[in-house]
């Protein structure tokens, strides 16, 4: 006979390497051994490692090295399962845990947060990829800087923060960048 401690031990490893199996084909990834992706059935988001268990919204603090320095970040986002513990994280969160990584290395490194080039960019009346065009960067720089994709270099947030402080300078920018004025908010 078999022990319901066998089962369930049984029926994790068939998850596991289902998982696996999914994984290799791309329809689930993993990020620290957590699982990003779970399986959902009519809205009920059900645990992909014992298949029966219920998702609730979970956070947790984890520790990444930064430079020479150990960063501790609390909040990040996933999931718990009710019935064997696991942590899955969903995609959405990933782009939102990454995010608070960034802006924490950013702060650490006394730059300005995705929010904050957001916000600056939106105080000077410019779209992504004219904010690019003006400032360089590439094409996607802002989107990826506002995303955390890409940290800003210290250069390229001095002049940001001089640029929001002084915008008049904008002009000059603009002038270099071949670009007419009435792309920003300076002047209205």
């Amino acid at each position: 006979m078999v022990s319901n401690t066998e089962k369930r031990r049984n029926k994790q490893e068939y998850s596991l390497d289902r998982i696996r199996t999914l994984a290799k084909q791309g329809a689930v990834s993993f990020m620290s051994s957590r699982v990003t992706r779970c399986v959902m059935n009519n809205q009920t988001l059900t645990c992909p490692v014992c298949e029966e268990g219920r998702l609730t919204e979970s956070t947790f603090a984890d520790d990444f090295k930064h430079g020479k320095k150990t960063l501790h970040i609390d909040g990040l986002e996933c999931y718990l399962c009710n019935n064997c513990g696991a942590d899955p994280v969903f995609p959405e969160q990933i782009r939102r845990n990454h995010l608070s990584i960034a802006d924490s290395k950013r702060v650490e490194d006394d730059l300005l947060t995705g929010a904050k080039i957001k916000e600056i960019r939106n105080q000077l009346g410019l779209s992504q990829s004219d904010a690019a065009r003006i400032f360089g960067g590439g094409d996607n720089a802002f989107s990826k800087y506002e995303r955390g994709d890409v940290i800003q270099s210290k250069a390229m947030d001095k002049l940001l923060r001089l640029t929001a402080k002084h915008q008049v300078n904008l002009l000059e920018l603009c002038s270099f960048a071949g670009m007419p004025v009435k792309h920003t908010n300076i002047g209205r």
